[in-house]
Parts: C-alpha cells; structure tokens; sequence
C-alpha cells in the first residue's frame, strides 16, 4: 500500500511538471508574434489568453490598441499611455528606428479579444468581467473553455454567470456528450434568448435520407420543447412590440389632430404645418442630451426631465412667432 501510494504521488508530481514546462514564459510567446507566421501567432496568442503571467494582460490590450511594436531584430515593445516605451518585461527602452507596428489579420484579431477576454474575467472589477463575458458569450472558443468554466464557478454576480453559461452551452451543443447537449439546451431554454433559436431548430431537422440530425431522442425532445417556449417567447415580445409601436404613432397622429382642431377652434384658420414643430421639438431633446453628455456625464440618464420642457418652451416660442408674424395677418 505504501509502495502504490508512493507511486501516486510520484505521478502527480510529474503531471505538475509537465504542465510547468509546457507553459511557455511570454518572452517566447512575443517572439511567436513577432515571427510573421499566422499559425505561430494564433498559439502565441491562445497561450497568452491561458498564461497566468501579469504582463499578459498588458501585452493583448496593447497589442489591441496598437501600442505594440517589433524591431527588425525581433525586439518587441509596449508604448506607455506617457509616451514611453517598454520590453514586455517591465524594463524601460527606446525605440529603435526601424520598429514597427505589429499588426493582426480579422482573425488574429478575432483571437486577441477572445484572450483578452479570458484574462479579464479573473479581474477584480465587476465591469471588466461583465465585458469579458459578453466577449466569450458571442465568441466562445475550445481554447478557453477551462478557463469560462473556472470562472462561473467563482462568479457571484448572476449576470455574469448567465453569460458565461450561454457562452458554454454554445459549445456544449456540439459535443459529442448526450448529458452536455442536453444541459446546454436547458440553460438556454431558460435563459429565453431567442437568438439561440436556429441553433435548437437545427437539432429538430431531417437530413435529406429522412434520418433525424440529432440522433439521441431525449436530446431531440428536449430541442423541439426548448424551441416551442422560444418561439412563443419570441411572440409575446413581437406583440408587446408592435402595441408599443402602435400607440407610440397614434400618439403622435393624436397629438397632430388635436393641434389642428384647436387651432382652427381659436383662430379660425387651418394650419397643416406641424412638421416643423415636430422637428424643433426633435432637434431640443437632441441637443439637450448633447449638453448633458458635455457638461453633466454623470446625470446623462436624467436628460430626459429637462428635455421635455426645454422641447415644450421652444416649441411654444416658435408658435408665438409664426402666429405674431404669419398668422395675425392672415
């Protein structure tokens, strides 16, 4: 017993070992950036997306903001929000003339924000995670799937985790594991977001011979169940919609009506040009809102108290005057 315990032990170890000397240090991985070939900075940037190292996180934002820079000697540097520039290291160096840029390709980059994401989500900042999360939802990879589920098993904020388990249902919708389809569908089902919708329907298709796409019968059940609670999700909202659509025209058809009845009531005159106090009244809310985001950022949510007068008192002016110079002489 001694001896298999020993043997045990001896095996962790060398697990742990190997999967120290796998992790490359990012000294390696900038210069699989810098090398130009597509493939190596795919990995590098995975890697990078993985690695536990600090400097990770600097290294993909700045590469994202175009902060990144490689010399022709594969000396690679960071440009500081001061100006200054930087080896990945920390240490503080000049650039070199012939440094450039080091750009990505759509899907590098595509790749970059999926591990820069993956970083962000071990932030201590709820804001930060949220963003990542919302990334990993619409872009999960294979890559990073380790690291979503570590952290939705850590995450107390329910919105967070709502992401991160739609991002992994996503995934878990193509494996080959019947249990994961059908934890994957059920997470989605009640999450009600109906942008998963033609995912589901695929799994309740026929192939052209007649056999079904999803060969697994509960998988299959629980598709054509989770895809009659979406649709009928996605028809409360479609006419929740288009009564709010509804009464919004009306409302202002309404309002059109009433002001030619009241103006021909008083003055005896129609006047069919609303238009433009439709637009004056537009163009204020729009410029309240600017001076809000302008000179009040932190109350811009509250614009909307202070356009409805400002729209009411502008408008009125604007009808004083026509009525003052146009109308009265009429």
């Amino acid at each position: 017993m001694l001896q298999r315990a020993f043997a045990f032990i001896l095996m962790l170890l060398c697990l742990v070992s190997a999967d120290e000397a796998l992790a490359r240090p990012t000294s390696a991985l900038m210069l699989d950036l810098a090398s130009g070939d597509r493939a190596q900075q795919k990995q590098a940037l995975v890697e990078l997306g993985q690695s536990s190292e600090d400097s990770s996180l600097v290294i993909l934002q700045a590469l994202l903001d175009g902060r990144l820079y490689v010399s022709d000697s594969m000396q690679v540097l960071l440009q500081l929000d001061s100006g200054k520039y930087q080896t990945p290291d920390g240490r503080d160096s000049p650039k070199s003339d012939n440094a450039h840029h080091l750009t990505l390709t759509n899907i590098l980059r595509k790749t970059a924000q999926t591990s820069l994401a993956s970083q962000q989500l071990r932030s201590p900042q709820q804001h930060i995670r949220l963003q990542a999360a919302e990334i990993l939802k619409k872009t999960p990879s294979e890559d990073l799937l380790p690291a979503m589920r570590a952290a939705l098993a850590k995450e107390q904020d329910p919105i967070i985790a709502k992401l991160l388990s739609l991002g992994l249902a996503e995934s878990d919708l193509a494996s080959n594991n019947a249990n994961k389809r059908l934890s994957a569908i059920a997470v989605i089902r009640e999450s009600g977001d109906i942008s998963y919708l033609p995912r589901l329907q695929a799994l309740t298709q026929k192939s052209p011979s007649g056999a079904y796409l999803e060969s697994n019968t509960k998988v299959r059940k629980a598709a054509i169940e989770a895809v009659s609670a979406l649709e009928f999700r996605k028809l409360i909202s479609r006419v929740a919609r288009d009564l709010l659509y509804g009464l919004s025209l009306g409302s202002v058809l309404l309002l059109a009506a009433l002001g030619l009845a009241i103006t021909f009531g008083l003055m005896g005159v129609i006047n069919m040009a609303h238009g433009e106090m439709l637009m004056l009244g537009a163009y204020t809310t729009y410029a309240v809102q600017q001076l809000f985001a302008n000179y009040l950022p932190g109350a811009q949510d509250f614009y909307l108290i202070a356009a409805l007068p400002a729209a009411f008192a502008v408008c009125m002016l604007a009808g004083v005057a026509i009525e003052r110079t146009i109308i009265r002489h009429l």
